[in-house]
């Protein structure tokens, strides 16, 4: 499962420092994005990436996108969600109470 997460979800250039991410989310007063796009730095011209999970601090949550939830829930079933909240937490250092998933309609 992990080796999912890995491929699928790793933030662009790689995960960075648990302090590093601490920082950063200082500066964002609801929830920080964690870009996973492949061509993020060509989309972040645009501005038109949705490729990212979410970090909600104040709620400890962490929300992904629509089809890459339904796609773990069609592969793994019901037994991928503590797994992946136990994987974001290893490589962001950050604690997660619950997950959830967003539609680009929403946004």
């Amino acid at each position: 499962m992990t080796s999912e997460f890995d491929k699928d979800l790793t933030p662009t250039g790689g995960w960075s420092s648990h302090s590093k991410i601490k920082k950063e989310l200082r500066g964002f007063s609801n929830d920080m994005p964690f870009y996973y796009d492949k061509n993020f730095y060509t989309d972040l011209a645009d501005n038109d990436s949705d490729e990212f999970m979410s970090y909600f601090k104040k709620y400890k949550i962490v929300a992904l996108q629509h089809s890459i939830y339904n796609k773990y829930s069609m592969m793994f079933g019901d037994l991928w969600e503590p797994v992946f909240i136990k994987w974001f937490e290893e490589h962001s250092g950050l604690p997660v109470k619950r997950l959830q998933h967003w539609s680009k309609e929403k946004y």
